[in-house]
């Protein structure tokens, strides 16, 4: 096995995680004070090569909502995980196509607009939703809860292919796993610590197979 790295190389998260994560979850947040509800197929918008591309995610996001519930991006392929330019990006920074479209047709303004009727003009721009990927939507009561109903609606992946986000996801933590022991427990603490980890990478692999399944 590869020798223990020194503590100041993982005693923290990285801040660049940390700030990502807030941008897309105040994202996230603002959407529901201004309407927007919960889509589960925004994460499904975009194939792996996109979402392995930083000028692409970082112009789209991660996917086309950020109403969605998306992990980070986090592949198996650490060459993946790291771009040429060396700064790893893990969450969206920037609203998606869906929540522009979503918030473009509740706050138009519409001159003698009736309530309850809907006008020419919001009926042609939902319309766009019927011939664009990026637009599609499913919501709470649509969500599968990885019972198979429609995979596309599963909270927590990222990726046009649902399988092979959750394949690769069993392969992080089965990399991950086998470093475990050099990375959970530093000079003279206990090896109990390494059980948490070691639970950890066994739950995530539980849960990836079982959405795969």
């Amino acid at each position: 096995p590869p020798p223990p790295p020194d503590a100041a190389d993982w005693e923290a998260v990285p801040t660049s995680f940390l700030e990502e994560a807030l941008v897309e979850t105040v994202s996230h947040e603002v959407g529901h004070t201004l309407g927007l509800r919960h889509n589960f197929k925004g994460s499904t918008a975009y194939n792996w090569d996109q979402l392995a591309d930083p000028a692409f995610t970082d112009a789209h996001g991660f996917g086309a909502s950020v109403m969605d519930y998306s992990p980070p991006w986090l592949p198996s392929d650490e060459a993946l995980a790291t771009p040429l330019d060396g700064t790893p990006r893990y969450y969206s920074q920037v609203v998606g196509k869906y929540d522009r479209h979503a918030i473009e047709y509740g706050y138009t303004t519409i001159a003698g607009e009736v309530s309850g009727v809907q006008p020419a003009a919001l009926a042609t721009l939902a319309s766009k939703s019927a011939h664009d990927d990026e637009l599609q939507f499913a919501t709470d009561e649509d969500h599968s809860h990885s019972d198979g109903s429609d995979p596309y609606t599963n909270v927590y992946d990222l990726g046009s292919d649902p399988l092979h986000y959750h394949i690769d996801h069993v392969a992080l933590s089965q990399r991950l796993l086998l470093s475990a022991a050099n990375r959970s427990v530093l000079d003279g603490e206990s090896w109990t610590r390494q059980i948490v980890v070691v639970k950890r990478f066994l739950r995530a692999a539980l849960s990836a197979g079982s959405y795969a399944a």
